[in-house]
């Protein structure tokens, strides 16, 4: 379940993720999962309680990184969108969305209408993006709760599209 948008990364970037994940205690992952949920459907930011699991992960995705004994920034952030992409993902299918179509419409998104929505920008191209995804969720993606999952999940998405671009490039 957890694992299937690791498995899409390099292999160091697939193994660092599933160690940080075997690493981490089931109730702290589905903490972080559930307040994943709550925040994104609500709009509201991450919680302290939230914030502190989160930084238990990018820590033990740091200790994880291949090669490296130090803390990874980036192993870190990698693991953390890793886990709320297919939090996401999971809660998408679960309201009967096919994340494959919307995988493809992200895939055909210009990297600077990625690059504007990274960067929280309100834009024309923002807005067709998201109306775009919104048609290719079917008719759940018009209601609050899928829109709000829909962005969260092409943010996310996007985030760690640009961290497995940084490695490669």
């Amino acid at each position: 379940m957890m694992l299937s948008i690791a498995m899409l990364v390099a292999a160091d970037d697939g193994a660092m993720v599933r160690c940080a994940l075997a690493k981490t205690p089931a109730a702290e992952r589905t903490a972080m999962q559930n307040a994943t949920l709550a925040s994104v459907t609500r709009g509201t930011p991450p919680t302290s309680q939230t914030e502190a699991l989160i930084g238990k992960l990018r820590g033990r995705a740091g200790e994880c990184q291949p090669g490296s004994g130090a803390v990874d920034s980036r192993a870190g952030e990698i693991a953390v969108a890793s886990l709320v992409v297919e939090t996401l993902s999971n809660a998408l299918q679960s309201q009967g969305v096919d994340v494959l179509a919307i995988n493809a419409r992200l895939t055909r998104t210009p990297p600077a209408t990625l690059d504007a929505l990274l960067a929280k920008k309100r834009s024309a191209e923002v807005g067709a993006m998201m109306t775009g995804l919104q048609a290719a969720a079917g008719p759940k993606g018009k209601t609050a709760t899928v829109s709000r999952l829909l962005a969260g999940y092409a943010f996310n998405a996007a985030r760690l599209g640009k961290l497995f671009k940084s490695t490669a490039g």
